[in-house]
């Protein structure tokens, strides 16, 4: 069995992934389902594997630990159960694909050492990584409008870590492009028949230093 194709979307939060997306999923041929952190983990996930703080707390933690300063989310630290958990998440999506079928992935890779699974994980298969962009300060106006109770920072914090690396299959730009204009160089990318190369190569940047 062939398997299927995933479009994994990066990028920091209110850059526009979730909204390319749906658009995304609507115009391909084929049905692709869409799913992400928001859908995966977040909602999902024990409340006391999310802890928030001041940046004061005992530095031993398994989940995810957000540090709060003047009321913006400031910091996020990644505990050993949360990238297992991320791992998890990763390795359900490359599941999904061996068994031939296709998926469009939001996802927010902002930190090395879950970088480094993903290429694990994703580079023997046909995992196109797409970067989508914007500049900080338009992600930061989005964020302060939207409507959703979600703290304010996200976009600033994410921001270096996931598009830092620099290797991406392609990128588009949000701030630049409409979500359909964005979905449509998606589609005109993938009907090359190139295949995605950007997990193979960090995943070969990885290895090199192990």
């Amino acid at each position: 069995m062939e398997p299927g194709n995933v479009i994994l979307l990066n990028g920091t939060s209110s850059a526009g992934k979730t909204t390319l997306a749906k658009v995304l999923q609507s115009s391909l041929d084929k049905p692709y389902l869409h799913l992400g952190n928001d859908q995966f983990l977040h909602p999902n996930r024990p409340k006391n594997l999310l802890i928030y703080g001041d940046g004061t707390e005992p530095t031993q933690f398994e989940g995810w630990r957000v540090v709060i300063r003047e009321r913006q989310f400031a910091e996020l630290h990644i505990g050993p159960l949360a990238l297992q958990w991320v791992t998890g998440m990763y390795r359900a999506m490359a599941a999904w694909s061996a068994s031939g079928n296709d998926l469009i992935a939001d996802v927010v890779l902002h930190d090395r050492r879950m970088l480094q699974v993903a290429a694990e994980v994703f580079h023997p298969l046909p995992v196109w990584f797409i970067s989508v962009y914007c500049p900080l300060d338009v992600a930061e106006k989005r964020e302060q409008e939207r409507t959703e109770n979600r703290l304010r920072g996200g976009a600033r914090v994410f921001y270096d870590g996931v598009y830092q690396h620099g290797v991406f299959d392609l990128v588009v730009d949000t701030a630049r492009n409409s979500p359909e204009e964005c979905a449509q160089q998606i589609r005109q990318h993938l009907n090359t028949d190139a295949p995605p190369k950007a997990f193979r190569q960090l995943h070969q940047q990885f290895s090199s230093l192990a």
